[in-house]
């Protein structure tokens, strides 16, 4: 019978890429409960792989080998078994009622065969393959006839077991060596995984295997994460975005001096004062800001006149470092409805040109994000409307160019929201 596997054991995986032209590999700790297409996501960022392609893993045991098309054939009936796990993060390997019998898949199969009856986690398929066995990831070729794309093979083994430390993520890299081949698309990812750069690897692995909040830095109940304002985008290339953020400092926690915030404000704090008043504002005095801070939850309409909401009143009117927090946050949101999953990407972009100053981010998830996006021109509205408040604020010009060093402050602010 299979031993459980040990609900705090950590395994030590050294992974090495296999025919690269310089040495390349990583170490990842890994929970050995985890699942293998959770092994095959922590491979992927340790690498800088893409994650578009397809990926296997199989086993090294003496009689299988790999043939030309990418799939496996054996010498010895039943000399091995095979993990098949084609797609990118779902388990895929059938296993029957035997230990060692496991079915055989190609890297394009029918997606009504994915019925997975049984996934092995990485501590039984250490174990049952001897603490050796390879993962391999194909590039995603959409064009592709009868042969496969490229693709580049992993040898794994295990080299340490011990107790998980408490707190520790499911898995993290903790050593590597090289970065992977230059090759298409990939080539945009690979440096990404930098071995030099651990602290942005971990980051990542924080926000994939760690308790989930790391990179979904909301404010309130209304925060609406970085994420969902690129959700259109590739997974790399939010990776790419939120790890060139992570690398420029613009996600971490900074002080805003209360100085400036009570500076930068004051013009709204004045409009909240008048319309806390009984008798409100009349709209027409305030032109369209009024409307856009009826749109942000500050303001009421009322009997033809605006109020300044009760709970702002209470919380915030008076408190200029809760009004600067809630300020950016709904800025960040105000292109999705209340509760809304998504946000307007192009507010977002706005928010990264403030904050990043002369700093390299790399910024395609944009673009990937405008092209899945629809309704333009309400985007525009909820843009625009943004725009009018960072003017009224003395924060940018009218063009959206910084007008005041509290720019890039209030736009990490936005960011973190």
């Amino acid at each position: 019978m299979r031993r459980r596997s040990d609900p705090q054991q950590q395994l030590i995986l050294r992974i090495d890429l296999e025919r690269a032209e310089h040495e390349t590999w990583r170490e990842i700790a890994i929970d050995g409960t985890a699942r293998l297409d959770q092994l095959a996501d922590a491979i992927v960022i340790a690498f800088g792989w893409t994650g578009t392609g397809t990926h296997a893993f199989g086993s090294t045991w003496p009689g299988w080998r790999m043939t030309e098309y990418g799939s496996y054939e054996h010498d010895l009936p039943g000399a091995a078994n095979r993990v098949g796990a084609p797609e990118r993060i779902r388990p895929l390997g059938r296993r029957d009622r035997r230990p060692d019998a496991w079915r055989e898949y190609s890297y394009y199969p029918d997606a009504d065969e994915f019925a997975c009856e049984h996934a092995w986690t990485v501590a039984e398929a250490v174990e049952q393959l001897g603490g050796d066995f390879v993962f391999e990831y194909r590039r995603h070729e959409p064009d592709y006839d009868r042969d496969p794309p490229p693709g580049w093979r992993h040898r794994i083994r295990a080299i340490e077991s011990s107790k998980r430390p408490l707190g520790a993520t499911t898995a993290t890299v903790v050593a590597g060596v090289g970065l992977i081949p230059r090759d298409l698309a990939e080539s945009a990812y690979g440096e990404l995984a930098d071995p030099a750069e651990l602290h942005l690897l971990e980051h990542e692995f924080e926000v994939r295997f760690g308790a989930g909040t790391a990179g979904r830095l909301g404010f309130a109940k209304h925060g609406l994460s970085l994420d969902d304002a690129v959700a259109g985008a590739s997974v790399a290339a939010r990776r790419a975005l939120r790890m060139d953020l992570v690398d420029a400092g613009l996600l971490l926690a900074h002080e805003i001096e209360r100085e400036v915030a009570e500076r930068v404000t004051t013009p709204i704090r004045d409009i909240l004062r008048l319309a806390a008043t009984p008798d409100g504002v009349e709209p027409s005095s305030l032109g369209e800001l009024g409307d856009d801070l009826h749109a942000l939850r500050l303001l009421r309409r009322s009997k033809g006149r605006l109020h300044t909401l009760a709970e702002v009143r209470d919380r915030v009117m008076e408190r200029p470092l809760e009004l600067w927090r809630v300020l950016a946050a709904r800025l960040m949101n105000a292109g999705a409805p209340r509760y809304s999953p998504s946000t307007s990407s192009k507010i977002a972009e706005f928010a990264v040109e403030l904050a990043r100053a002369e700093r390299e981010v790399r910024t395609f998830a944009f673009d990937e994000a405008h092209r899945d996006a629809g309704g333009a021109g309400s985007r525009v509205l909820d843009f625009n409307r943004v725009l009018r408040v960072l003017v009224a604020m003395g924060l940018v010009d009218e063009d959206g160019a910084p007008s005041d060093p509290a720019a890039r402050p209030f736009a990490m602010t936005m960011l973190k929201s």
